[in-house]
């Protein structure tokens, strides 16, 4: 299935940022190796970003087949707090702007059942992290759900030089869903609500979680009941000429089960952890 790649804010820490960018390729990422095909055309990557209630088209991008293409956050002219995706877009002319986000095209020619993948880039003060990850079509078509995870990309130690953050994204292709949410951190012993936060649909939701830092030594997990959402932990150490940053993303409730068990596992999961508050 067909993807959105959403491009990170940058994150200010400390005196510092945390620059965010995108790599995507002029080929498909998820094709057995004997049906790649390369010629001299080009991929056009469109970017849109959401604003009053609207998808307007900002950019297009293009990338010639076999080449890399990196889209950095802070080349585009938008608000940090706008929500920017950028994609291969179906249509050959794109609308300028609507409430519907166009729908991606898929850059795969057969059946390899790997997903189509960028590449997210964090970089901070020189160090660099980065990820393989998208937005599925599907999950944009999504209006309601529910979100669990744990936080066991989080990193525990109390250092005062380290930071936590969690990025928490939604996209929806109505540009009038702006949904708020609650995302509730709660201590799986005990089954008591740590804190709340608020979020929200259509957004990359940022959380600093070092308020949760006397907490770190004891698991937590994190839920949503109402929406969907991908999610990014962050970790950062400064210390005078120390620069590191560690970037992971957690997998669905469905990736920890196998086959035909896939379903039944993730019913069982989500009947515990989301359905006692």
């Amino acid at each position: 299935m067909a993807s959105y790649f959403p491009i990170p804010p940058n994150i200010p820490i400390n005196e510092s940022f945390i620059y965010s960018s995108i790599t995507l390729g002029g080929f498909s990422n998820n094709n057995l190796k004997k049906n790649r095909k390369f010629s001299t055309n080009y991929v056009t990557y469109v970017l849109y970003k959401l604003e009053n209630q609207y998808w307007e088209k900002i950019k297009e991008v293009k990338c010639k087949y076999g080449n890399l293409i990196n889209i950095k956050r802070s080349d585009i002219k938008v608000k940090n707090s706008d929500l920017l995706i950028a994609f291969s877009a179906k249509e050959n002319n794109p609308p300028q702007r609507t409430n519907i986000l166009p729908e991606p095209l898929s850059l795969r020619n057969d059946n390899a059942p790997i997903k189509e993948r960028a590449s997210y880039n964090f970089e901070l003060n020189g160090s660099i992290s980065s990820y393989q990850g998208d937005y599925p079509l599907g999950m944009a078509k999504v209006n309601k759900g529910t979100f669990f995870c744990t936080d066991s990309l989080i990193n525990k130690s109390e250092n005062n030089n380290k930071s936590s953050y969690l990025m928490l994204l939604n996209i929806n292709q109505n540009a009038n869903k702006n949904d708020e949410h609650v995302l509730y951190a709660f201590d799986p012993y005990d089954k008591k609500v740590i804190k709340k936060f608020n979020i929200k649909s259509n957004a990359i939701n940022l959380i600093n979680l070092n308020s949760l830092v006397k907490f770190k030594k004891k698991e937590l997990f994190f839920q949503c009941k109402t929406s969907l959402f991908t999610s990014i932990f962050i970790n950062t150490f400064l210390d005078k000429d120390i620069n590191e940053i560690n970037v992971e993303h957690t997998h669905p409730p469905s990736q920890y089960f196998w086959g035909n068990s896939a379903s039944k596992g993730v019913k069982l999961l989500k009947g515990k952890w989301l359905n006692f508050l």
